[in-house]
């Protein structure tokens, strides 16, 4: 199924010289406000992947193709069909290249040195040190802005496509939870009557000795 293409911008990388740098701003630092838009796609991939990236400790997703789509996108569990939550995607950048069978940094120029997916520094923003995959060129899909759900979304998946298209009723589901979410992370003090009842109800409890 092809993608929606009024929803996606094609980033400038130069097709005809595949190692020269690409175009464009670099995005991979920037901090830029959430998207408002209502996801339309979810990215499918592992649960133990897409935790990691709605909890901020995947802000790069290596791939071995470009990306040309921008935008906020849901993030499912391809075994489960659950929508965990939602992220923005605001830029592709090529972070390294295979030669001899050796990672080496994309090309000689020092950005492609300093964003080489290798270096200490990177490793934890893709958070897979020991990255084994057969790609000719490994590119870093940058993310910002990642929303976990308080309850995963239920999807009708497709057989085929990494990006699954979302009917409606998905997509209003997933804008309940991102409305419940913003509401928690707004206000602090919603959760506290909760962890009170949690506290009174552990001093009732009587004092246990292991043996």
């Amino acid at each position: 199924m092809r993608p929606l293409q009024h929803r996606f911008k094609s980033s400038a990388l130069d097709r005809k010289n595949p190692i020269s740098s690409p175009k464009g701003p670099d995005m991979t630092k920037s901090a830029q406000k959430p998207s408002t838009e209502t996801p339309r796609h979810a990215l499918v991939m592992s649960k133990h992947r897409a935790l990691e990236i709605l909890h901020g400790k995947r802000t790069w997703e290596l791939r071995g193709t470009q990306l040309h789509k921008r935008g906020r996108f849901c993030i499912a569990a391809r075994r489960e069909h659950l929508i965990y939550g939602e992220v923005d995607f605001v830029n592709s950048i090529p972070v390294g290249r295979k030669v001899d069978d050796k990672w080496q940094p994309y090309n000689q120029e020092p950005k492609a040195k300093e964003n080489f997916f290798m270096n200490p520094k990177n490793t934890t923003k893709h958070n897979d040190a020991n990255f084994h995959r057969d790609y000719r060129i490994v590119h870093a899909w940058v993310l910002e802005n990642p929303q976990a759900y308080k309850e995963p979304v239920l999807y009708k998946p497709i057989k085929g496509p990494l990006w699954q298209p979302l009917s409606e009723e998905t997509c209003m589901a997933t804008t309940q939870q991102r409305s419940s979410a913003e509401e928690s992370s707004t206000d602090p003090n919603k959760s506290r009557p909760q962890t009170d009842k949690q506290k009174e109800a552990r001093d009732s409890r009587p004092s246990s000795v292991s043996r």
